[in-house]
């Protein structure tokens, strides 16, 4: 069969952590807590995914908001593709295929995914303009005791833009 689209994962069609689990919600809550202890003054971009389909922005620190020109309420609550698409400007966008991929490896298997330095375009938010910008990107499971998905941890550092051929 054939891969699901990003949209298909992310914007609500099944997958294995698609049922709504009660159990979850103490630990969902605790997550969120240790999320705002561990990042909100960190110099880390960090973000929360819910990994359910939609890929909801759980929270994000005040410094992920701001290299974003965002505040942390316009993104919170928001699906991850719906707050950050593609560059409608770049044909060639990638960003929102590779980092759904990445995040459906890290939910699928549990382990911790680190990206190859990745183009993913924001807009100015002054002029709505797509802003060419490169990124680090770490993504990781936060998992239960019984090993259930919780959420997903993004990590973000914005770098330089690479330079044509020179090798890594």
């Amino acid at each position: 069969t054939p891969a699901p689209t990003p949209c298909a994962w992310a914007c609500g069609a099944g997958n294995r952590w698609d049922r709504d689990d009660p159990g979850l919600d103490g630990i969902r809550n605790e997550t969120l807590g240790w999320f705002r202890g561990e990042f909100g003054q960190s110099p880390t971009l960090a973000s929360l995914i819910d990994p359910r389909p939609g890929l909801m922005i759980v929270d994000v620190n005040p410094i992920y908001a701001a290299a974003t020109g965002k505040s942390p309420p316009d993104i919170a609550g928001r699906p991850l593709f719906v707050a950050f698409p593609d560059s409608a400007d770049d044909p060639a966008a990638n960003g929102v295929a590779n980092l759904y991929a990445s995040l459906r490896r890290v939910a699928d298997s549990g382990v911790a995914e680190s990206m190859p330095v990745q183009r993913y375009d924001t807009r100015h938010p002054d002029t709505g303009a797509w802003v060419e910008r490169y990124w680090r990107i770490e993504n990781s499971a936060i998992k239960d005791g019984s090993g259930r998905l919780v959420y997903l941890l993004h990590l973000v550092a914005e770098v330089p833009a690479p330079v044509e051929g020179a090798s890594a």
